[in-house]
């Protein structure tokens, strides 16, 4: 990959992880207006759905500087480990560590994807619920 191109794929990656951080800490604070069981189940959402997205992100970041994937792309030969980038086709050879950990946080993202999208959905059936007004009876 060109010098130019992973580094502004990085750029990018970095201002996506930033905007996801700086967007759970302001929905985080909106939440200290709310009472009850509403800010509680409003906190856990924004913690899985900002904490899903920021693991992903994270992974991005971590396969752009490594150059590939082990969890999909990765292979094991005499002893060896390689990543290899959907995009370029080419292996890399990485440490057994980061083979490794590379390989555990591929998988861990099935674990935090479905949380984030409950963790969303919580949140917007929590706005959709304050946002309604109520009729009043009579």
């Amino acid at each position: 990959m060109n010098p130019f191109a992973r580094g502004g794929l990085l750029l990018f990656l970095v201002c996506l992880l930033l905007t996801i951080i700086l967007g759970g800490i302001s929905a985080f604070r909106d939440s200290y207006a709310m009472t009850g069981w509403r800010s509680r189940f409003y906190r856990l959402g924004i913690i899985l759905f900002f904490g899903g997205g920021l693991n992903f992100a994270i992974f991005a970041m971590e396969c752009v500087l490594i150059g590939g994937d082990a969890a999909t792309h990765g292979s094991i030969i005499d002893g060896r480990y390689y990543v290899r980038s959907q995009a370029h086709g080419q292996y890399k050879e990485v440490s057994k560590q980061v083979y490794n950990f590379n390989r555990y946080h591929a998988i861990s993202l099935f674990v935090t994807h479905p949380l984030a999208i409950i963790g969303g959905g919580s949140l917007l059936n929590l706005e959709r619920g304050k946002n309604k007004r109520r009729k009043p009876r009579g």
